[in-house]
């Protein structure tokens, strides 16, 4: 599909309004949102975008719940049950809100329900109906009849319903990304087979494309809500290298951080927090965050704090003593090296693949000055470059993106080179058995001295046309400013 957008109604289930999401997004930004979306969409269509759902977490007791980022990105609203169209009847747009009406025992139990004038006037929508309306203005769009309480009122949407007949209307869907015939289930994937189940002549298309184009690149108030979630992320690094000089355990430092993010007012850690000491580093995710710290090992911290939906991603590794060793240092000079020349080259029309390039050759120049490969191949430095160099942050940590497009102004994304020394792994690897007999000894004479060391280093960067900007600067990254910073 063209990354060029098609055209959207968006149904939002979601039983209670978030005044305050709704005030923090601006009702201008949430219309050109919309207008943006609508000029996009062929006439006679309509897309519908469900709420997220409730997570069970054991028992009777549930996660809190997190709206779904379309959802929130279209309307603003947190909570359960909303529902939001966007429907074009012919060239004319109709955005639609359904929400749930008062309840007095949801409100005593859960939280108040805003009232629906509140809830037009703080997202300009045109119109907001009743939730329990909501499956009769869907079978009204589709066969041509009024679904409000005036039954015998002319249909709202004549020029859609005219489209229907002739099979010319089409419906959007959030189908995903990723899919496969083994999809699970969600109300989207349900919705769609009912419409091909009674309307086998409509066209059902998927909306997440275009939504995904959109998302890539942020607008002012996005880079705004990104850049306070990166300050607090920073200001929780700073805190980190802080308490790990005196932290036993990995979960000393984790308390901290995610302290440090409530603290300033973001919600939440916008992943689960990696705080990894010595051999810990070397896992890529991992997350149990328990062990006991010890002074002569490096931390890595990968973090990142959610603010009003909107993720940060950071990483920092550093001694929990204060004082890198020559071993440790060497491995940290390698990728900070090679994430220096990647952030340099970020700009307008480069594409992952040329950052990820510029990174690995980087890292290979010092692989191979510490006898750690035999040549400064991909392959080669693959034994120990485990991950990929980028991805995108905004209302997910990995946000929308492909790859294998250009940068585009105003896109945010990660670098996050990182090494990991596991001899095992490299012995046991195809790549390793190729090497010569001699270049197998000397990686093996060398790779002790760095065994269990893994460094990655992740900053957040907004690309623009000719250059870049590091929104994370603030954590200490060079060998001497951490080391300084420490040293207080």
């Amino acid at each position: 599909m063209s990354r060029i957008f098609s055209l959207l109604v968006v149904l939002i289930l979601t039983t209670a309004w978030s005044i305050s999401a709704s005030d923090n997004i601006p009702k201008d930004e949430l219309a050109l949102r919309y207008q943006t979306l609508a000029a996009a969409m062929p006439d006679n269509a309509v897309t519908l975008l469900f709420s997220g759902e409730e997570k069970n977490r054991s028992n009777d007791i549930q996660w809190p719940f997190r709206q779904s980022n379309e959802i929130n990105y279209f309307t603003g609203s947190t909570k359960r049950q909303t529902s939001f169209a966007l429907v074009k009847d012919g060239s004319k747009v109709t955005t639609v809100i359904f929400a749930q009406e008062a309840d007095p025992t949801f409100e005593t139990w859960i939280g108040r329900i805003s009232d629906f004038d509140t809830i037009k006037e703080a997202t300009g929508v045109d119109l907001v109906i009743s939730a329990a309306e909501m499956p009769d203005f869907l079978s009204a769009l589709m066969n041509g009849r009024a679904w409000d309480a005036d039954r015998y009122a002319p249909a709202r949407f004549p020029s859609f319903y005219r489209a229907v007949r002739n099979t010319e209307a089409t419906i959007w869907l959030s189908l995903g990304r990723y899919r496969d015939t083994d999809s699970t289930s969600t109300p989207a994937l349900v919705y769609a087979e009912k419409v091909k189940q009674n309307f086998p002549d409509i066209a059902v298309r998927n909306i997440t494309p275009v939504i995904n184009d959109m998302r890539e690149i942020k607008s002012p108030w996005e880079l705004k809500q990104l850049q306070d979630a990166i300050d607090i992320t920073v200001e929780a690094q700073k805190e980190a290298m802080k308490r790990v000089v005196t932290a036993n355990h990995e979960y000393q430092v984790e308390a901290t951080i995610e302290f440090t993010f409530r603290d300033k007012g973001a919600c939440c850690p916008s992943y689960p927090s990696i705080v990894a000491s010595g051999n810990n580093a070397t896992v890529l995710h991992y997350d149990e965050n328990n062990d006991i710290i010890k002074r002569d090992q490096l931390l890595l911290t990968d973090v990142g704090a959610e603010l009003n939906y909107y993720a940060a991603d950071t990483t920092r590794t550093y001694p929990a003593s204060g004082k890198f060793s020559e071993a440790q240092a060497a491995i940290y000079n390698a990728v900070l090296d090679g994430q220096t020349q990647a952030i340099a080259s970020v700009k307008q029309g480069i594409i992952a693949q040329e950052l990820e390039a510029i990174a690995n050759q980087t890292m290979g120049k010092h692989l191979l000055a510490l006898g750690l490969i035999e040549k400064n191949e991909r392959d080669q430095v693959e034994l120990y470059y485990l991950h990929g160099l980028s991805h995108t942050i905004g209302l997910d940590v990995h946000d929308t993106w492909e790859t294998d497009l250009e940068l585009r102004p105003n896109m945010v994304i990660t670098v996050e080179p990182g090494l990991y020394v596991r001899k095992d792994d490299v012995f046991n690897s195809d790549v390793f058995k190729e090497m010569s007999e001699t270049a197998q000894a000397m990686v093996r004479e060398n790779i002790e001295k760095y065994e269990g060391i893994g460094v990655r280093i992740e900053d957040d960067i907004l690309v623009q046309e000719n250059s870049y900007v590091n929104m994370s600067v603030g954590a200490p990254r060079t060998i001497a400013d951490i080391e300084a910073f420490m040293a207080q």
